[in-house]
Protein backbone atom coordinates (compact mmCIF):
# COMPACT_ATOMS: atom_id res chain seq x y z
CA UNK A 1 0.00 0.00 0.00
CA UNK A 2 1.20 3.16 -0.53
CA UNK A 3 0.71 7.09 0.63
CA UNK A 4 0.80 10.00 -1.53
CA UNK A 5 2.37 12.89 0.53
CA UNK A 6 1.23 15.86 -0.17
CA UNK A 7 3.53 18.98 -0.29
CA UNK A 8 3.65 19.97 3.89
CA UNK A 9 1.79 22.26 5.69
CA UNK A 10 0.25 22.10 9.22
CA UNK A 11 -3.02 20.00 9.09
CA UNK A 12 -5.17 22.74 10.02
CA UNK A 13 -4.44 24.79 6.76
CA UNK A 14 -4.81 21.39 4.77
CA UNK A 15 -8.37 21.45 6.16
CA UNK A 16 -9.01 24.43 4.86
CA UNK A 17 -7.89 23.82 1.53
CA UNK A 18 -9.39 20.57 1.01
CA UNK A 19 -12.71 22.05 2.39
CA UNK A 20 -12.47 25.76 0.23
CA UNK A 21 -16.59 26.14 -0.58
CA UNK A 22 -17.81 24.21 2.35
CA UNK A 23 -19.69 26.12 5.55
CA UNK A 24 -16.94 27.64 7.55
CA UNK A 25 -19.03 26.07 10.85
CA UNK A 26 -18.12 22.30 9.30
CA UNK A 27 -14.44 23.55 8.81
CA UNK A 28 -14.31 24.95 11.93
CA UNK A 29 -15.97 21.43 13.09
CA UNK A 30 -13.99 19.09 11.26
CA UNK A 31 -10.84 21.01 12.32
CA UNK A 32 -11.96 20.16 16.04
CA UNK A 33 -12.96 16.57 15.34
CA UNK A 34 -9.03 16.28 13.85
CA UNK A 35 -8.00 17.83 17.00
CA UNK A 36 -9.43 16.04 19.29
CA UNK A 37 -8.80 12.47 17.71
CA UNK A 38 -5.53 12.91 16.19
CA UNK A 39 -3.49 15.82 16.95
CA UNK A 40 -3.68 15.81 20.86
CA UNK A 41 -2.63 12.06 20.55
CA UNK A 42 0.46 13.05 19.24
CA UNK A 43 0.57 15.91 21.37
CA UNK A 44 0.70 18.69 19.65
CA UNK A 45 -1.70 21.21 17.84
CA UNK A 46 -3.10 20.97 14.49
CA UNK A 47 -1.72 24.16 13.53
CA UNK A 48 2.22 22.40 14.35
CA UNK A 49 0.99 18.98 13.16
CA UNK A 50 2.45 18.36 9.46
CA UNK A 51 0.31 16.72 6.62
CA UNK A 52 3.76 14.27 6.02
CA UNK A 53 4.30 13.30 9.53
CA UNK A 54 0.54 12.42 9.73
CA UNK A 55 1.01 10.21 6.67
CA UNK A 56 4.15 8.67 7.74
CA UNK A 57 2.42 7.59 11.25
CA UNK A 58 -0.18 6.16 9.34
CA UNK A 59 2.12 4.42 7.10
CA UNK A 60 4.20 3.51 10.32
CA UNK A 61 1.34 2.30 12.83
CA UNK A 62 1.87 -0.71 14.75
CA UNK A 63 -1.42 -2.51 14.92
CA UNK A 64 -1.76 -4.72 18.15
CA UNK A 65 -4.18 -5.92 21.07
CA UNK A 66 -2.97 -3.22 23.47
CA UNK A 67 -1.97 -0.87 20.51
CA UNK A 68 -5.39 0.06 18.49
CA UNK A 69 -7.21 2.56 16.37
CA UNK A 70 -9.16 2.77 13.76
CA UNK A 71 -7.64 1.11 10.31
CA UNK A 72 -10.03 3.68 8.30
CA UNK A 73 -8.56 7.04 7.86
CA UNK A 74 -9.80 9.25 9.34
CA UNK A 75 -11.17 11.51 6.63
CA UNK A 76 -14.08 8.57 6.11
CA UNK A 77 -15.22 8.81 9.82
CA UNK A 78 -15.46 12.51 9.90
CA UNK A 79 -17.47 12.36 6.65
CA UNK A 80 -19.71 9.94 8.27
CA UNK A 81 -20.37 11.79 11.19
CA UNK A 82 -20.99 14.86 9.25
CA UNK A 83 -23.74 13.37 7.11
CA UNK A 84 -25.06 11.77 9.99
CA UNK A 85 -25.47 14.62 11.97
CA UNK A 86 -26.56 16.67 9.10
CA UNK A 87 -29.42 13.92 8.60
CA UNK A 88 -30.45 14.31 12.20
CA UNK A 89 -30.49 17.67 12.28
CA UNK A 90 -32.58 18.16 9.01
CA UNK A 91 -35.86 19.20 9.36
CA UNK A 92 -37.45 16.13 7.53
CA UNK A 93 -35.64 13.90 9.97
CA UNK A 94 -38.94 12.75 12.56
CA UNK A 95 -35.35 11.94 15.02
CA UNK A 96 -36.41 12.47 18.78
CA UNK A 97 -33.65 15.15 19.36
CA UNK A 98 -31.18 16.95 17.68
CA UNK A 99 -27.60 16.90 17.69
CA UNK A 100 -25.38 19.56 19.77
CA UNK A 101 -22.23 20.04 19.33
CA UNK A 102 -20.02 21.98 21.46
CA UNK A 103 -16.41 22.75 21.26
CA UNK A 104 -14.00 23.93 23.43
CA UNK A 105 -16.08 23.34 26.85
CA UNK A 106 -13.54 22.03 29.82
CA UNK A 107 -15.74 19.40 31.54
CA UNK A 108 -15.29 18.78 35.11
CA UNK A 109 -18.28 16.33 36.27
CA UNK A 110 -20.21 13.38 34.13
CA UNK A 111 -22.53 12.03 36.30
CA UNK A 112 -26.54 11.01 36.31
CA UNK A 113 -29.04 13.79 35.26
CA UNK A 114 -31.67 14.34 38.59
CA UNK A 115 -34.22 13.22 36.11
CA UNK A 116 -37.85 11.89 36.51
CA UNK A 117 -40.00 10.16 34.48
CA UNK A 118 -39.21 9.33 31.41
CA UNK A 119 -36.17 11.26 31.47
CA UNK A 120 -34.18 9.23 34.16
CA UNK A 121 -31.55 7.94 32.41
CA UNK A 122 -30.08 11.10 31.34
CA UNK A 123 -26.67 11.81 31.34
CA UNK A 124 -25.24 15.29 33.19
CA UNK A 125 -22.17 17.03 31.94
CA UNK A 126 -21.15 19.97 34.12
CA UNK A 127 -18.66 22.40 32.41
CA UNK A 128 -15.61 24.75 34.07
CA UNK A 129 -17.49 27.55 33.74
CA UNK A 130 -20.67 26.40 35.95
CA UNK A 131 -23.31 25.09 33.01
CA UNK A 132 -25.10 21.41 32.94
CA UNK A 133 -25.77 19.71 29.84
CA UNK A 134 -28.33 16.73 30.41
CA UNK A 135 -28.33 14.60 27.35
CA UNK A 136 -28.98 10.98 26.28
CA UNK A 137 -25.61 10.45 24.39
CA UNK A 138 -22.40 12.09 25.02
CA UNK A 139 -19.11 11.49 23.57
CA UNK A 140 -16.50 14.03 25.56
CA UNK A 141 -12.61 13.63 24.06
CA UNK A 142 -9.96 14.71 26.84
CA UNK A 143 -5.85 14.87 26.40
CA UNK A 144 -4.61 11.27 28.29
CA UNK A 145 -3.29 14.18 30.77
CA UNK A 146 -6.47 15.31 32.05
CA UNK A 147 -7.93 11.83 33.03
CA UNK A 148 -4.76 11.03 34.83
CA UNK A 149 -4.75 14.40 37.03
CA UNK A 150 -8.14 13.00 38.10
CA UNK A 151 -9.23 16.83 36.45
CA UNK A 152 -12.59 15.44 36.04
CA UNK A 153 -15.29 13.80 38.26
CA UNK A 154 -17.25 10.84 37.57
CA UNK A 155 -19.97 10.27 39.50
CA UNK A 156 -22.79 7.61 40.07
CA UNK A 157 -23.15 5.31 36.49
CA UNK A 158 -19.98 6.82 35.47
CA UNK A 159 -17.75 5.81 38.40
CA UNK A 160 -14.43 4.56 37.88
CA UNK A 161 -12.97 1.30 38.77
Amino acid sequence: ETCSIPPDNNLSAFIEREMIGSPPEDTVIVKSIIDAIYANTAGSSICQYGVNEGCREELDWDYTESNFRTKLSFAELIQYFRSEIDRINSDSCECHGKILIHLSTPIVAIGNANCVGKDKKKTRLSTSLGEHFDCDKAIVTVPLAVLKQERINFSGDFCLP
